[in-house]
């Protein structure tokens, strides 16, 4: 009986061995992944900005936004099972007029080919709208390029 128990803790304890030692050497259990999602919440008050960083291609995120677009919460995590940051923010509007919020893809930390998204934000009938995104490399926007790199 006790050989049999004994087995089977030999087995476990080499499972979880071989496992730790898996996730040590940088071996993800699922893809890394780069993306972004910008949305209204659900009350129509706020913005949520949802940023997943591959860090093993060393990916990274930076945003810019004006007087009216206010951060009200962040929340910042790794994921364990994966090389991806994950960052969640959440923009409330001091008034109600309109504001642009810019992310900037930073691959290297090279920002002559960073990739910008801009994106307006506006009110209408007492909720907050997002623009189309227009999409551009920072190295051809002087005043932004100076703003994100000091």
């Amino acid at each position: 009986m006790k050989t049999n128990r004994t087995k089977k803790m030999v087995s476990v304890l080499l499972c979880m061995m071989i496992f730790s030692t898996f996730l040590l050497q940088g071996c993800s259990l699922k893809e890394a992944e780069t993306s972004r999602k910008v949305v209204v919440s659900e009350n129509g008050k706020n913005l949520e900005v949802t940023l997943k960083s591959n860090t093993a291609q060393g990916y990274s995120w930076r945003y810019v936004t004006g007087s009216s677009l206010v951060e009200s919460s962040s929340t910042l995590k790794n994921d364990l099972f994966s090389d991806t940051y994950v960052e969640k923010y959440v923009f409330s509007m001091n008034d109600t007029k309109s504001d642009t919020l810019i992310l900037v893809l930073l691959q290297n930390e090279d920002y002559d080919n960073a990739k910008v998204f801009s994106y307006d934000v506006s009110f209408k009938d007492g909720s907050m709208v997002v623009g189309k995104c227009q999409e551009s490399t920072l190295k051809y926007d002087k005043k932004l390029y100076d703003q994100i790199t000091k």
